[in-house]
């Protein structure tokens, strides 16, 4: 049995974008090191210095049992800055740094361990733990991090960045670049693909993305289009690609039905050496009338 209690507090204007410069220099200590990550934190200062940060703070209180069925408690405290905006005529950002304290007994702090020991799928590093006690652990990273460049009708986003396909909203078969973490203390957390995803508009509703997302360590590869469109009311999307070491063909749909939006996915799950299998999701979604 697990109780969860959630707390967000929300600010704008906590910093300015030399403080977040001089942030990533801290969480990007091996960058900082080499005279080229020097030249590129430099310029990423110049580039940021004077701008407005917004950001936000969430406080997560978690009480559980282990599998063994000792209870424990965890106190998650995150703190996130984020800056967006243009930096030239075509061009956008898009970063966000997450600073993270938690608090727990000893049955927590295990937990959370193993959680942290997991190895991280995301190609670059950029991520460090700069507190590691028996009752506290302390944890910072670039949770995104991105440009967009824009040409006409095509984007070019590169960098760490969330690319959510697929209609499920608790759990989508197609959703498999960055797929929910089950284990994660904050179910509302994704952690991001560092990825170049093109996508090119064709029409109003229409439009075709292609994605690559290499592994740490060239472990793996993803390499994935996606077509989209509308016809007769409904959208669809089909997919095909390579997801890690599966090939994964896929499609959804998500149409008007009266006062409800009706979703549905289908994928063909190919993991070698072991047989294929099916996955489906569908959903509905509608508003109660309140009187």
């Amino acid at each position: 049995m697990m109780r969860r209690t959630l707390l967000t507090l929300c600010g704008r204007s906590l910093a300015r974008g030399g403080t977040l410069a001089a942030l990533l220099q801290v969480a990007l200590p091996a960058l900082a090191q080499e005279p080229a990550g020097r030249d590129i934190l430099d310029r990423v200062e110049r580039l940021l210095w004077g701008r407005t940060v917004q950001g936000d703070y969430k406080k997560l209180l978690l009480h559980a049992k282990t599998l063994t069925g000792e209870r424990y408690l965890l106190d998650s405290n995150r703190l996130r800055l984020a800056l967006k905006g243009s930096i030239g005529e075509t061009a956008t950002i898009d970063l966000q740094y997450d600073n993270e304290v938690v608090l727990g007994s000893h049955a927590g702090m295990a937990v959370l361990r193993q959680q942290r020991d997991l190895v991280p799928q995301q190609y670059w590093s950029l991520q460090s733990d700069y507190i590691d006690r028996p009752s506290m652990f302390g944890h910072h990273s670039l949770y995104r991090a991105s440009v967009n460049l824009n040409a006409a009708q095509t984007d070019v986003r590169i960098g760490r960045q969330l690319i959510a396909w697929g209609t499920g909203r608790f759990w989508s078969p197609l959703d498999l670049l960055n797929p929910v973490t089950p284990i994660t203390l904050d179910r509302t957390e994704r952690l991001g693909v560092d990825a170049v995803l093109v996508e090119h508009r064709t029409g109003p509703l229409s439009r075709a993305a292609w994605v690559y997302a290499p592994e740490r360590e060239g472990r793996h590869v993803s390499l994935a289009l996606l077509w989209h469109d509308n016809v007769a009311g409904m959208d669809y999307s089909v997919v095909t690609g390579r997801f890690r070491r599966e090939r994964t063909p896929g499609t959804d749909l998500a149409a008007q039905v009266g006062p409800a939006v009706v979703r549905g996915e289908w994928t063909r799950v190919r993991p070698p050496p072991r047989p294929s299998f099916d996955a489906h999701c569908c959903g509905l979604t509608t508003r109660l009338p309140i009187r």
